[in-house]
């Protein structure tokens, strides 16, 4: 009897593609809390024939630092490669790397950004964690108008 396999889902594995980090020596920050402001974007790319993707996260934190009295301005971009194996419905290998993707890297992302933040002798920043699904349809809503 010939023995039949479900259909699959798999992180490869990923890769940071750069880091910029800039202190801001003018803050004047005066030891009061400062509300995490950050931005998020998730681009994703489908190889269909060879169910192969890729899930690219950039992360702008504390962007226009200077403007803003912010104490650093980080971006950051982390990339994850995922495959699928044949027998999986297209559509559902498509859905599977926009959110499951995201979602599997997103954890990458908010500890990359805690190390560097530790690395810099300021205090780790920890972002907050996100709903995925809303992420990616905002995301989709907004380059659809």
């Amino acid at each position: 009897m010939k023995e039949i396999s479900a259909p699959y889902f798999r992180f490869e594995n990923y890769v940071v593609d750069y880091i910029r980090y800039n202190y801001n020596h003018q803050a004047k920050l005066e030891n009061k809390e400062i509300e995490v402001s950050f931005s998020l974007t998730v681009n994703v790319n489908v190889n269909e024939k060879e169910k192969k993707s890729t899930v690219t996260l950039k992360c702008n934190v504390f962007e226009n630092a200077e403007e803003n009295n912010f104490p650093f301005s980080l971006e950051i971009s982390l990339t994850g490669y995922f495959s699928g194996s044949d027998n999986m419905e297209i559509d559902k290998f498509i859905e599977l790397t926009k959110y499951n993707g995201t979602a599997i890297l997103f954890p990458y992302l908010r500890s990359a950004i805690s190390d560097i933040t530790k690395a810099a002798n300021i205090n780790p920043l920890v972002l907050p964690v996100i709903n995925v699904i809303n992420l990616v349809k905002k995301q989709e809503k907004k380059e659809n108008n």
